[in-house]
């Protein structure tokens, strides 16, 4: 009878599955680190989209700081203007009440002569 030495068939057979696991294990790896690398492509392309878009933003509120300035004078005026207007409105009250009691006086002093 014949003997056949199958052990080295069977080592080869275990070292080309071991390296064939090894390849795949490298390809999911290289995968992997290629979506990694395509995810942080992305993300660094948003950040520089937003951060442009916040220069934008902050040039765009620059622009409006002055009319907010006006605003703020003219709000500051009107409230100058309302209280000088009250100062007005009562100063007139105060010269009638003053006109009619001078009147008032005139009368009784005229009465007694």
């Amino acid at each position: 009878m014949l003997r056949i030495n199958l052990l080295p068939i069977r080592q080869l057979q275990k070292i080309a599955k071991a390296r064939n696991q090894l390849l795949v294990f490298f390809l999911i790896f290289c995968v992997v680190l290629a979506l990694l690398g395509a995810t942080g492509v992305l993300l660094a392309a948003k950040i520089t989209e937003l951060n442009e878009d916040i220069v934008a933003k902050t040039n765009e509120k620059k622009s409006f700081d002055k009319v907010v300035q006006e605003i703020a004078d003219l709000e500051k005026r009107r409230l100058d203007l309302n209280n000088k207007i009250k100062i007005i409105n009562q100063l007139k009250t105060d010269s009638s009440l003053t006109v009619h009691v001078l009147d008032d006086v005139a009368k009784i002093i005229d009465n007694k002569r």
